[in-house]
């Protein structure tokens, strides 16, 4: 696995562990899954992301995101998904050396039905 992370490096783009493989914090600041609540369905391709740095992850169909490493500091997260409600997490606290685990539970959104 080491090889292929090196050879994802090298390309540019970001290895993504495979199911049980642990995220290594040499790669990730962040791992967590996003559902929907009340139902706890995952909700594949979701964004979260630091908008301050510019970087952004997927959920997979499983609801799983790896958000790539970060240097060590506080910042704000957000998640977004069309029909879902935004979520806003100030202050999250990523450390060197440690792969956070960040949860998201993300709420449809109403929608108003049309005026007759």
């Amino acid at each position: 696995k080491a090889s292929m992370r090196a050879a994802a490096s090298e390309w540019g783009v970001v290895y993504v562990p495979g199911k049980g493989e642990a995220p290594v914090p040499s790669d990730f600041s962040a791992t967590g899954k996003v559902v929907e609540k009340g139902v706890l369905t995952p909700i594949a391709d979701a964004q979260i992301g630091i908008p301050s740095l510019g970087v952004v992850a997927y959920t997979d169909v499983d609801g799983i995101y790896f958000l790539p490493r970060v240097a060590a500091g506080t910042y704000d997260l957000e998640v977004h998904k069309a029909g879902y409600v935004s979520v806003f997490l100030p202050g999250v606290v990523l450390a060197d050396g440690t792969v956070e685990t960040i949860d998201v539970t993300m709420e449809k959104e109403v929608v108003p039905p049309p005026m007759p």
